[in-house]
């Protein structure tokens, strides 16, 4: 829809980038924070970094994806309109 190229690979790091290069996540530096905590967050043992984590979720990721939600309605919104 967006005739975007750039994330051949397909890797997640290499899609977020593209996100944030073409408008669809305005915050790239919680998104790339987010993609190395999933990475991480498997293997954690300790409470206090459990309890970081949890932080981390409800303060930064939950509001990110509420974000890019309202940024997909939009574009949503946009492309319905294009069609009728």
């Amino acid at each position: 829809m967006h005739s975007v190229e750039g994330a051949s690979s397909g890797s997640p790091r290499e899609i977020l980038q593209l996100g944030y290069k073409i408008g669809f996540i305005n915050d790239s530096e919680v998104w790339l924070l987010m993609l190395k905590k999933r990475n991480t967050s498997v293997r954690i043992y300790n409470e206090n970094e459990v309890d970081e984590m949890i932080m981390l979720i409800r303060d930064s990721f939950i509001p990110a994806f509420l974000v890019l939600k309202d940024v997909l309605v939009k574009k949503l919104d946009e492309a319905e309109g294009d069609w009728m």
